[in-house]
Parts: structure tokens; sequence; C-alpha cells
């Protein structure tokens, strides 16, 4: 977090001598970061930028260096990807990022690959792209001849396309299931139902078969982090919405079942159901409205345990990538808090923040470090929280005086050392654009470029 300065603290520190007129001591970079940080706040940007200008010019201006850099804009370097661009999702080993440029009929999916310079390795018109579990291959949904939907499936270690034609008026959701013989898991429907799909891409007569839904629809398909297991979410046809890659918010649902050799298990009462990045734990909510929710974990095939019992209105909950930890959000009163709980239960869950703006969206970048957002929906901003400190740290902005970056979608990368995002950034209110953004965690920005942006925000 910015630190909180006490200016009177520092003015009283001064030298007497000083306090009655004779020539002051020379200001200490904390006392000089303090004065900034009060000028900032009180919209007095020059005066705060030159007394920054001055802490990194001192000898200790490497102890200072982070905090300077976010409070004039960014800590990490970031890295703009494409514009007009939304729905970022990692391929599993996080060699490729595909993401939907444009919207509407006009609506395509872009492939680039995650380096300097983002070159584009496949593209066509489509929506709801998915990558293998071994990252060798992409998929996504096009509409094929008459207007109905099919599968575009590009092999990314070379080899042929492949469109692969779906009997259906519409199709809402494509997941590519395993590693070596994949299969294309599809929810087609209308309005009044919905269907599962299967069909394998590779040695297959070529067929698809419907998976046995009793009394529910299917809704959306979590893939495993390993890309071997999946989550079907159940809820009935009205509940029925497009889930945003990347964005924390999924339709309603009352159910949910592990696809399982083809078939879906018993189903399971509960809601947010959410993969761990680094283990076989998965995690939902059971209960709530007239009765106590509770967060209920299952690590591999054990039998599911209880986190924490929750007594508010409640959000999904986000496992850390060794299944260990769990994040949710609670509302209080009026705004939403993030707390973190052991998944083992038998504590009581701890309060992360204390911020009078809502607080949302947990997803860990690692066992100790969580990524979530702060503000309302048209002015949100993400930030890193360091669950061993207690600190945050901004992720995101402009790097410009007097101006907003609204973000509105998050993906984070599969290792947690990178995140894509989605956001306003020219620094204007309301501007109609929608970029797409890389913010790499493993590189900060150094002085020779904090510098300059120091000087020429003036």
């Amino acid at each position: 977090m910015l630190r909180r300065p006490l200016a009177l603290l520092a003015l009283a520190a001064l030298p007497l001598a000083a306090q009655q007129g004779s020539r002051p001591a020379a200001m200490t970079s904390a006392q000089l970061y303090d004065r900034a940080y009060f000028a900032w706040d009180a919209g007095h940007y020059d005066a705060a930028l030159a007394d920054l200008r001055r802490v990194l010019a001192a000898s200790d201006a490497d102890a200072w260096h982070d905090r300077v850099a976010e409070l004039t804009g960014e800590v990490y370097v970031t890295s703009e990807v494409a514009k007009n661009a939304s729905a970022p999702v990692w391929s599993p080993d996080g060699r490729y990022l595909a993401f939907t440029s444009g919207s509407g009929a006009d609506a395509r999916i872009v492939v680039v690959r995650a380096e300097a310079g983002f070159p584009i390795v496949t593209e066509g018109p489509g929506t709801a792209v998915s990558f293998a579990g071994d990252g060798r291959s992409v998929a996504w949904l096009q509409r094929g001849r008459g207007g109905a939907p099919s599968i575009h499936w590009v092999p990314l270690a070379g080899g042929a396309a492949q469109d692969i034609p779906l009997d259906a008026p519409l199709a809402t959701s494509l997941t590519l299931l395993g590693r070596g013989l994949l299969q294309a898991a599809v929810i087609v429907g209308d309005q009044d139902r919905s269907r599962l799909l299967l069909r394998a891409l590779s040695g297959s007569d070529g067929t698809w078969r419907e998976v046995s839904v009793t009394g529910r629809n299917p809704i959306q398909v979590l893939r495993s982090p390993d890309g071997q297991r999946a989550l079907v979410t159940l809820g009935e046809r009205s509940a029925f919405a497009r889930f945003v890659p990347g964005f924390a918010g999924a339709s309603r649902t009352d159910a949910f079942a592990e696809l399982m050799g083809g078939q879906l298990g018993a189903p399971i009462a509960g809601s947010g159901p959410t993969w761990a990045a680094g283990s076989g734990a998965y995690a939902w909510v059971e209960g709530g409205g007239d009765t106590a929710a509770r967060i209920r974990v299952r690590m591999g095939s054990g039998e599911p345990g209880t986190a924490a019992t929750l007594d508010r209105p409640f959000m999904p909950p986000a496992l850390s990538p060794d299944g260990r930890s769990v994040a949710f959000g609670q509302m209080l009163r009026e705004d939403w808090e993030l707390f973190t709980v052991p998944t083992a239960g038998g504590e009581e869950p701890k309060r992360l923040t204390r911020e009078i703006q809502h607080d949302l969206f947990p997803q860990f970048l690692a066992n100790d470090r969580l990524l979530a957002v702060i503000g309302e929906a048209r002015h949100r901003r993400s930030h890193v929280y360091d669950l061993t400190s207690g600190t945050r740290t901004r992720l995101f902005h402009n790097n410009t005086v007097r101006t907003v970056a609204p973000e509105y979608e998050w993906a984070v990368s599969p290792d947690g050392s990178r995140v894509a995002i989605v956001s306003e950034r020219d620094g204007d209110t309301v501007t109609p654009h929608r970029n797409l953004y890389l913010t790499d965690l493993s590189a900060k920005v150094t002085r020779p470029q904090l510098v300059p942006r120091v000087d020429s925000a003036h």
C-alpha cells in the first residue's frame, strides 16, 4: 500500500533552529515523499512531481522506487496486446493468449504468442475460444454453411485446421478436454433447453454424443488445469448466460457434477465451483438463502470438507494453487470485503480488506499472493495482495496525472506471473474503446523508465 505519511510528526522532527528561522536541515527522502504524497492527494501535481524527482535523485532512491512508481502510475511493466479486444484466454502452458477482436457479427478470434510483439499465430471469425489441455491446439465456435454453428480446430504444433459441423441451431460454449486424445465439449440449445455434446477430435468416428443430464440444463463446462477432468454446472434454462473467460461472474446455478469418462457423476447441490490452479482440488458454496452457506472443498477424490460457514451474502470462492487456502467475498453491510481461510477448516476467516469501496473477484496468483479488484463497475482497479505481509499494490494504471484507467476483465496466466487486462487507458472518464494489455508481475519498471515518467508528467 502507499505509505500513509505523518506530516505533523515530520514537521516536529525538524531541528529547533529550523523552526526559529535559521537555515533548515536538508529534508530526508521520507519527508520529501510525505510532502509529495499530500500534494498529490490535494491535486498539486507540479509540487508533488518536483519532490518525487528529488527522491529519485537521492542516495537512498532504491528504497523509494516502488512507492514513487505506484503513486505516479504502474510498478510493473505493462504492454498493449491489441485494440478493441475482449475475453482473454490463456493456453494451459502460458505460451499463447487468445482473445476476441470486435463484436457481434464482426467478432474474430485472435491467438498470439505471449511474448514481445505478440505475433499472431492464427485467427478467424468466431467466439468461445478454448485451448487443449497441453496447449498444442486451439478451437472456437464459428458460423458454418447456412448459418449453423461449427468448430474451427487448429493444431498449433503443425497440421491442417479442421471445420467440424454441429447439428444445432445455437452453440454457446466450447471446451476442449484431455491432452492427447482430445474431446470437444459443446453446450448447444435455445431458450427452452440446453444440451451437452461430446465428440473426440482424433481417432473418432466423427459423431456427436449427448451426455445425459436429468432434470437440469448444462450451463458451463469448467475444465481442470491439467485438462483431464471437468465440472459441469447445472441449472434452470432461464438462468442461462454466456460466461466470459477472465471475468469473475458466471450465470446462476443450483448444482454441478463431475464429467468422468463421458458420463456425469451424481449432481452436487451448490454454486460457484472452482478449481485450484496447481492441484486436483475444487471448491464450491453449499446452501445459502434461508440457510447458512458453507464453503466446501474436495481434495482429489477424497471426501469434501468444510472450510467456512457464511451467514452473510457471499461471492464464489477462489482456491490457492496448492488447494490449502480459500478466498471469498462477503457483504458485511453495504459493501463487499474479502476474507481468506485454510481449507482444512477449524479456523475463523481472516479479513483481508477494509476498503470503503467494494472489494471483488479474488483470484490467486500464488499461494501467498491474491489478485482482486476495488470499486464499482464503471471504475474497477486491480490490486495485488501479499498474504504474508498484508501489503497491497495497485496493479494497473496509465502513468499520467488526473486520469483514470477503468478495468473490465482479468485473466491470470497459469503460473500467476502475468495478468491480461481489458481496460480503457487513455485517461478519459468514458471512452468507447476496450483494449487488451498484459502486465508482467516478474518485471518492474526500471529507474530509466520511471525518471522520464516523473519528468514528463509536468
